[in-house]
């Protein structure tokens, strides 16, 4: 289940999506949910996808259990199903492949029934071609209790029991039984009978080696019946991340001698990525070249990229810069080969972009930075780039240590840098030196009484300058507390 939303005050602006429930009917499946944490008059709509793709669009009932059914075409196997909570004005549902869990595989199958099984064995075929049984790409072997809620059990009365726990005794792989009569059970999980006790509803009942049951209904519900607990190794296996492709897996058992079964029947789990992104997203303003504004990237290594979009905050629609980044469609889209884009601005201004890669499947990446530049701020030839990474750390007698880095690719005009209190006096100059990325630091002398916030100019032996970010630091001038007496002996 998935649920999500913009977060103010603590509390989810969406609200969340609780109690998500499938259920195997004799045609199809029933899906049933609840959106809580909105008011009834909320604008919002759920997103129903079955492995990863969008099946159905539903208005919320907020608060409501609501339901649907899915169709006995989705077919026979273990399925995702998510329910994603949009406000109304979304434009587009957003990819529910995902980019950890999509990548992944979770394979589940009947216990074994024999006495001496050791482990279970996972084989694959590594994404394409036929699985490969030379060797395991996994060894489950970790002895367990199974988990079971609310078991009717076999006999009279309507008692149900929850079994849990963590086994702490020797490797096994085998059926114990609880037992009830009149009110009272017992047990044989330490391998003989146990004596009668009595039933506590809904008290957590440890049994022996670790095993945990809950009796969840009143003493008298539970006539003569028999319930099963299960300890072995797991017979599920979540994977790890793993590479696009048709993936076929099966699975072994291996007893304690070192027998194999035979493989149980190959299951196919399409294994979807979402494309990576672009990386190293840099822009620059040059307005003495032809195509005054230059974007660049370094592509993924996807082998089945369709395109390349650019977003940015200028409407097409209205021909202006604005505050945010348009992200309802892109603004450019490239060949998937691309690596660059240069244009010239139809206005001058704050430019700001992202770049995102699509694949032949339609399927968009994420956005991991994003890139800005101002048009008009500068002179006509000068180029400076934003001081990055500014830093104040407290330093002895309440001073402070200012660094900072400085990308020099498209800023080579910068000769120093100045340091200032912001809104206040200058704190220092540092020259400016070489190379892509540059390091720098000064300090602030003290004592500050109280916190400070400074801000870094990158500036032209002109005086044109850009700005850093404004970063604030609290002084630290209290020296550590020492205890007295030294003690000490000859040794």
């Amino acid at each position: 289940m998935i649920a999500g939303g913009s977060m103010s005050g603590g509390g989810a602006l969406d609200g969340v999506v609780v109690d998500l429930v499938a259920r195997p009917m004799v045609v199809g499946v029933d899906v049933a949910f609840r959106h809580d944490g909105v008011g009834p008059d909320s604008n919002h709509v759920i997103a129903v996808a079955v492995d990863g793709e969008l099946y159905a669009v539903l208005p919320s009932a907020s608060g409501a259990v609501q339901s649907l059914q899915l169709p006995s075409t989705i077919g026979d196997g273990g399925h995702r199903v998510e329910a994603l909570p949009l406000r109304g004005e979304s434009r587009r549902v957003p990819d529910m492949h995902g980019v950890a869990y999509g990548r992944r595989a979770f394979l589940r199958w009947p216990p074994s029934a024999s006495a001496d099984l050791d482990a279970y064995l996972i084989f694959a075929n590594g994404g394409s071609g036929a699985v490969g049984y030379a060797e395991p790409i996994a060894v489950v072997d970790r002895v367990d209790v199974r988990r079971d809620w609310f078991q009717a059990g076999s006999g009279t009365g309507d008692g149900r029991l929850t079994v849990g726990g963590n086994w702490s005794g020797g490797r096994v792989n085998a059926a114990f039984t609880v037992e009830t009569a009149d009110g009272t059970f017992r047990h044989n999980v330490g391998g003989a009978w146990s004596s009668w006790e009595a039933i506590s509803q809904g008290v957590p009942t440890l049994l022996d080696f670790g095993v945990v049951a809950i009796f969840e209904d009143a003493a008298a519900s539970y006539g003569a019946k028999s319930f099963v607990v299960r300890v072995g190794p797991d017979v599920e296996w979540n994977s790890p991340e793993l590479a696009e492709g048709a993936w076929l897996f099966s699975v072994k058992g291996r007893d304690a001698a070192g027998n194999t079964s035979a493989a149980l029947t190959e299951l196919a789990v399409p294994i979807i990525h979402r494309p990576d992104p672009v990386r190293g997203l840099e822009v620059v303003f040059d307005p003495a070249a032809t195509e005054s504004v230059e974007l660049s990237w370094t592509l993924p290594a996807d082998d089945d990229l369709a395109a390349i979009e650019v977003y940015s905050n200028f409407s097409n629609t209205f021909g202006r810069l604005g505050g945010r980044i348009i992200e309802d469609a892109p603004w450019v889209t490239l060949g998937a080969a691309s690596s660059g884009y240069a244009f010239v601005p139809p206005v001058d201004g704050v430019w700001r972009f992202l770049v995102r890669t699509r694949d032949e499947a339609g399927r968009v990446s994420d956005s991991i930075e994003w890139v800005e530049i101002d048009t008009a701020g500068l002179p006509s030839g000068v180029r400076l780039n934003v001081p990055e990474q500014v830093i104040v750390t407290p330093a002895a007698a309440g001073s402070f240590v200012v660094s900072w880095r400085y990308r020099f690719a498209g800023g080579e005009d910068v000769e120093h840098f100045e340091v200032r209190v912001y809104g206040g006096a200058l704190v220092g100059t540092v020259e400016a030196g070489g190379g892509a990325l540059g390091s720098y630091s000064l300090i602030a002398a003290g004592p500050y009484a109280v916190p400070t916030s400074f801000v870094v100019a990158a500036m032209t032996a002109s005086g044109e300058q850009v700005l850093s970010l404004v970063v604030e630091g609290a002084p630290d001038s209290v020296p550590p507390a020492m205890s007295e007496p030294l003690e000490g002996v000859a040794n």
